[in-house]
């Protein structure tokens, strides 16, 4: 697959702080005839849609070729997107101070956490905050009740939903599922570990808040994304939320640890593949790649790309239908979604859908066997 105009323009705003890869993606612009032709209005449909509006317009601010109309259009997007980081980040504030307050240990997952990675942090396009807070989950609902509008919280499985200040705060019981649930209890245990005992202290919009260190955090990103590419679909937005991760902890991420955890719960020839594909597409430095068995073939990674291209955001492009109500008929619309999405991937990862798809199945069955994540 080429590389197109869209996609350089976005990655000249992910590295524009690391000169070597601002020289080759100007290198490979300079190599596109067609540049000049670009449908920026397309692009800038295309960077919603991928949730990377704020990347496209860095790029497109250094190439030069933004012109009144196209950033009048740029600017519809990044104010609102800046004024809701600030909004995330002032209730991370309010809710990280109340959790702080009742002695309730909790840990920043995936958000404003990656975001604190990025060269410009308030053009990363934000969504939900996800805290970690394990066996504490009800004494932290308790606390943060006070806060929400309607004085409500929804219980998802791993997860308590609250809403403040008009924000998503997801309060997480576990981290998420592995896709054999044989190993549940052995991640669980790991993530307990890791987020309560070992998590790092970082700042983020001036104040400090606890994140998971790089090792961890390096899997969950990639277990994350991983795991709803092949349920629904991610965007590009998550693929350079982990390659700036790689990239800015390249010197703390324990290798040798982190590809035994990956073989451990069977999902290394993912990690190895999306690797492969962020070296490719995103030009992730080499100085940061790891691979745990080697590169995949460009084939495999081309037909990856593809998805990612086509699913946007969380995979926002492949389930089009409106989700139904009801306990049968929203267990039914996912049984019938998973399937599909199954019979796409599984000539990529064969083993693994075979078990994903499988252990969802069984769950579908026996509902009591696992936590519905």
């Amino acid at each position: 697959m080429k590389k197109d105009y869209f996609l350089l323009a976005v990655l000249l705003g992910l590295w524009k702080d690391v000169p070597e890869c601002v020289q080759r993606i100007r290198v490979e612009i300079d190599k596109l005839t067609v540049s000049r032709k670009t449908d920026w209005s397309s692009a800038i449909k295309l960077a919603e849609f991928q949730s990377v509006t704020g990347l496209l317009f860095s790029g497109m601010s250094q190439m030069g070729v933004v012109n009144e109309n196209e950033k009048y259009a740029l600017y519809n997007h990044i104010g609102p997107l800046i004024m809701n980081n600030s909004l995330i980040n002032h209730t991370l504030l309010a809710v990280i101070t109340e959790l702080n307050r009742n002695a309730l240990p909790y840990c920043l997952l995936k958000g404003q956490g990656i975001g604190a990675y990025y060269n410009e942090p308030q053009i990363r396009v934000g969504g939900d905050i996800d805290l970690y807070v394990g066996k504490y989950q009800q004494r932290a609902i308790e606390s943060l009740l006070p806060l929400t509008n309607q004085k409500k919280c929804e219980i998802n499985g791993k997860h308590a939903n609250l809403c403040i200040y008009g924000i998503e705060v997801e309060l997480h019981k576990y981290v998420d599922s592995m896709i054999s649930h044989k190993h549940n209890e052995i991640f669980w245990k790991w993530s307990e570990k890791e987020l309560f005992d070992n998590a790092k202290s970082v700042i983020v919009n001036k104040k400090e808040v606890r994140m998971p260190k790089p090792t961890f955090n390096a899997f969950c990103i990639f277990y994350h994304l991983f795991r709803h590419f092949l349920i629904s679909g991610v965007g590009l937005r998550q693929l350079c939320d982990w390659a700036r991760l790689l990239y800015c902890e390249k010197d703390n991420i324990d290798r040798e640890e982190l590809c035994s955890k990956l073989q451990l719960f069977g999902i290394d020839e993912g990690w190895d593949a999306f690797m492969t594909l962020l070296e490719y597409f995103l030009f992730l430095p080499e100085c940061a790649t790891i691979y745990c068995k080697g590169r995949c073939s460009g084939k495999k990674v081309n037909r990856i790309m593809k998805y990612i291209l086509m699913d946007g955001n969380m995979g926002v492009g492949f389930a089009k239908e409106i989700k139904p109500k009801g306990t049968v008929a929203v267990k039914w619309y996912n049984m019938k979604r998973i399937i599909r999405r199954s019979a796409m991937t599984f000539s990529l990862f064969p083993r693994i859908v075979c078990k994903r798809l499988t252990n969802y199945l069984f769950a579908f069955k026996y509902p009591h066997k696992h936590i519905d994540l």
